[in-house]
């Protein structure tokens, strides 16, 4: 195996371990971002969530009044 592959399979290893112990993985995603560009060559990495847009609620509504089918899923970064 070559110098590189073994670096290269090294920092895969470090950061999967880091995973792996963290119990929150929120407190991650900066470390996400960091390896996702340098192992993609990437100038630059968006870490985002698909969410769909709630509707307005009033106090009397039910617990699904904010749920919005018909709405577009957006990203929210």
């Amino acid at each position: 195996m070559e110098a590189a592959e073994v670096e290269r399979q090294a920092k895969i290893d470090t950061f999967t371990g880091a995973v792996e112990k963290q119990h929150d993985l929120t407190d991650m995603l900066q470390n996400l971002a960091t390896y996702l560009q340098e192992f993609t060559n990437a100038t630059a990495v968006y870490i985002g969530k698909l969410e769909t847009p709630k509707k307005e609620v009033e106090d009397a509504d039910d617990d699904k009044a904010h749920v919005n089918d018909e709405a577009e899923p957006c990203i929210n970064f």
